[in-house]
């Protein structure tokens, strides 16, 4: 089964000099769920003492809900931006990736439940050994992926079936220029 488009319009690719930020909304429901994550498994640590292999696990799952929060807070500072010579994330962990240095671009979408449903988008720009990735919590995520594959399309960089797809199902025509 397809995703279901990112917006109900068609896209209008992002101009230069646009940027964009993650809402509010999405950094604190990213921080409860790495909070709640924690106190499910520090929790049991601390209050039963497991331990054994079973400690070694929660502890491990409870690192990664440590990762996964400090990205999200992360994303409270961090903006992504449309330039002439190409896209640049700026904040904490900022770079720059040029257009003319792109060599892949891959647009996936990862289903939250079985058939599709209620998942999100990842758009993975690579060149110049770095590789830039954003989700579709973006606002204004799909005129960023349709800018993208815009400049991808013009300098030649191939588009999987799946990035393809993918693209379409956002509301973008992946033959556009």
């Amino acid at each position: 089964r397809r995703p279901r488009p990112v917006t109900a319009a068609r896209p209008v690719a992002a101009a230069d000099g646009a940027v964009f930020a993650w809402p509010r909304r999405a950094v604190a429901l990213g921080l409860m769920r790495s909070a709640a994550g924690l106190a499910l498994t520090l929790g049991p640590l601390a209050l039963a003492g497991v331990g054994g292999a079973a400690g070694w696990v929660l502890g491990a799952l409870a690192s990664v809900f440590v990762l996964y929060g400090a990205q999200t807070a992360l994303r409270v500072r961090r903006r992504v931006a449309v330039t002439r010579e190409g896209l640049e994330t700026r904040g904490p962990a900022g770079g720059r990736l040029a257009w003319d240095a792109v060599t892949r671009v891959r647009l996936s979408y990862y289903a939250a439940r079985r058939g599709g449903a209620d998942g999100w988008m990842v758009l993975t720009v690579t060149g110049a050994g770095r590789t830039m990735r954003v989700d579709s919590t973006l606002d204004g995520f799909a005129a960023l992926a349709a800018r993208v594959a815009g400049e991808a399309r013009a300098r030649g960089v191939a588009l999987s079936s799946a990035t393809r797809g993918n693209l379409a199902a956002a509301g973008i025509d992946p033959d556009a220029r």
